[in-house]
């Protein structure tokens, strides 16, 4: 099959992208990084042969379910979150404004992490690195894939920025920055 014009030209604009993503992942390689829904009936997260597996991929980040054998969307237990104890966890920002539970119109994974007193030992918890990503670019199995990996890299590039300690005769909460 012939590709148009201007087909041809969006597909050399995703690898490029694609290309981009991979090219320079600094720290972020180094993060584990786990998606995460939680209901409130129970958890789930998403290993290798995923979209949101790729995205973690894409964005330069080692995905922690995939690295620990889990294939697919799968149930995942609290003490399975203890032992996997990601660098960061990838949750959907809400549908909709307001608290629910039923699914994550209002929040309810990301209440669950911080909340759950079980779970405070977790690294994400306690260095507060939860993501949100839209959930349009969170559960996605098109060109938005590329999209929601630009995002997941540009947030956690952002966490880190913000965790840095200052250079060398700074003073403490300065980076340099103009305000």
């Amino acid at each position: 099959m012939e590709l148009t014009p201007r087909a041809e030209a969006l597909a050399r604009e995703l690898d490029q992208r694609v290309s981009r993503l991979r090219a320079e992942p600094g720290r972020r390689a180094t993060l584990r990084a786990l998606c995460y829904s939680n209901f409130g009936g129970a958890g789930w997260s998403a290993g290798s042969n995923t979209t949101i597996h790729e995205q973690i991929v894409l964005a330069g980040l080692r995905d922690a379910a995939a690295e620990s054998g889990r294939e697919g969307h799968v149930q995942i237990t609290f003490e399975e979150l203890i032992a996997l104890d990601p660098d960061l966890i990838l949750v959907s920002k809400p549908l909709r404004g307001g608290d629910s539970t039923s699914g994550d119109f209002g929040g309810a994974s990301q209440r669950v992490l911080e909340s759950e007193p079980s779970l405070q030992s977790l690294r994400a918890v306690r260095e507060q690195r939860i993501l949100a990503l839209h959930p349009n670019l969170f559960a996605t199995s098109s060109h938005n894939l590329v999209l929601g990996a630009e995002e997941l890299a540009r947030e956690v590039d952002r966490l880190l920025a913000r965790e840095e300690p200052p250079a060398p005769g700074q003073p403490a909460g300065s980076r340099g920055e103009r305000e």
